[in-house]
């Protein structure tokens, strides 16, 4: 009986390796994921580090406090102006960051954006 069981077995196995695909087109893809994945993880590991996140950090308190000084009226158009600028390149390095973050952490998987620190970035950003 095991002996027949075995043959089967064998039967089976044959079958389904000739009907099986080539496997090299699955090897390309696999090879280009992986890539994507470590480049993915090098850009996580990057933002991770303490001098990023110190950096970013420092931006966002010069963005605040810029943002304070615009509200005097006593300051010169230009002064204003400039403060303007400077808050909308923090604008876009924050959006930058926050989407490089969101690649990084899972190829723009939706359950990142439910996490607490992702949602301060989307504020941030804005």
């Amino acid at each position: 009986m095991i002996e027949v069981l075995q043959k089967r077995a064998d039967i089976d196995n044959e079958q389904i390796i000739k009907s099986a695909p080539t496997a090299a087109p699955t090897i390309a893809i696999t090879k280009q994921n992986n890539i994507g994945r470590k480049r993915r993880m090098q850009m996580y590991t990057y933002l991770s580090q303490p001098i990023v996140e110190v950096q970013v950090i420092t931006l966002v308190f010069i963005s605040c406090f810029l943002q304070a000084i615009n509200t005097l009226d006593d300051l010169p158009i230009i002064i204003h102006d400039g403060i303007d600028v400077v808050d909308t390149i923090c604008v876009y390095i924050f959006a930058v960051e926050f989407i490089l973050r969101w690649w990084s952490a899972g190829r723009f998987q939706l359950r990142y954006l439910a996490k607490p620190l992702a949602s301060v970035d989307a504020v941030r950003s804005y």
